[in-house]
């Protein structure tokens, strides 16, 4: 994403001098959202995969504008603790339960439960990537449609297909150790391992927080079944399976929320607030693999995975 920023990728665009990092990530972000919103009412490799039966085709992500007036931190994008002023704030633990993993949500961004859990929901895009993280096999997506903006993630979360409580089955999650010996436990729908959830996802139905027997690989005492449930977090999970609507309407606020952390709205630019970019795929462009189409999913995927640049804070997701 970067190399596109710097025009590396095609010596015809280039932003580098048209907007800050922090805008560029924010509105690539922002765009990737909506294509993959809008993926869901075509048919297609990389479109909706449920036919006349799509439960998504009427729901629609809401508004969000493209804010413009962000400044860089002075060392991005190569921000480390030694050059990063400090205090240097702490990123999101993958293998940590839920206490760590919110307080940090709830003191950067002022998140509430609610919103925390609504934010997670992004991980229905893309995949792990076993080289940069250590979990997965190669790319290993949280849900099968990962190309697609929806509640997903909460289904496969509860495991649940039409079912509102925990404990009906569809997959078999399970804690496994990394098959790449990256030394990290994780969950897979076992035997298949086709999906994957970190302990950080599996904390928002299940109260791993006191049951973590290995801090530094995760693992975990109790199994999906012996786990206590998460009062705090888990009706959340169930209200979001139930209604994607409600989801998208959440995510947006809370997504805007996050992006405009540490400046004033009111002293930030809408860009084009009368041509929102608006992406309408067609037959043709779900049919391949091209990569311009890969690149507009993989923005999703990278804006939560990567950096987001402000000079107040640094964050991982």
């Amino acid at each position: 994403l970067d190399r596109l920023y710097l025009g590396r990728l095609d010596s015809s665009i280039w932003f580098y001098d048209k907007m800050s990092r922090a805008d560029f990530w924010a509105a690539a972000a922002t765009i990737a959202l909506q294509y993959a919103d809008a993926l869901n009412t075509i048919d297609g490799t990389y479109g909706n995969p449920y036919g006349a039966d799509n439960p998504f085709i009427n729901d629609k992500l809401p508004f969000i504008p493209f804010y413009i007036g962000r400044t860089d931190c002075s060392a991005a994008p190569d921000i480390t603790i030694a050059n990063y002023a400090q205090p240097f704030k702490s990123f999101p633990d993958a293998l940590a339960g839920f206490g760590h993993n919110y307080d940090l949500f709830r003191d950067h961004f002022n998140f509430t439960v609610r919103e925390f859990v609504a934010a997670l929901g992004a991980h229905t895009l893309g995949n792990v990537h076993l080289k940069y993280s250590g979990f997965g096999d190669g790319l290993t997506p949280w849900v099968e449609e990962w190309w697609l903006l929806n509640n997903k993630f909460y289904t496969e979360l509860l495991d649940v297909y039409g079912v509102s409580d925990v404990g009906d089955r569809h997959r078999d999650w399970a804690q496994l150790i990394n098959q790449n010996d990256s030394g990290l436990w994780e969950w897979v729908d076992d035997p298949q391992r086709r999906l994957l959830m970190l302990n950080a996802d599996m904390a928002l139905v299940k109260d791993i927080d006191d049951s973590i027997i290995n801090e530094n690989t995760g693992r975990i005492s109790c199994t999906y079944h012996e786990c206590p449930n998460n009062t705090a977090t888990l009706p959340f999970v169930k209200m979001y399976h139930h209604d994607n609507q409600l989801w998208l309407d959440d995510f947006a606020k809370v997504f805007t929320k996050m992006i405009l952390t540490g400046y004033d709205v009111n002293e930030m630019t809408i860009l084009a607030p009368d041509a929102y970019f608006e992406t309408t795929p067609t037959p043709e462009d779900n049919g391949g693999t091209s990569d311009a189409q890969r690149l507009k999913v993989v923005f999703a995927t990278m804006s939560w995975i990567l950096m987001l640049f402000f000079c107040d804070f640094v964050i991982v997701i």
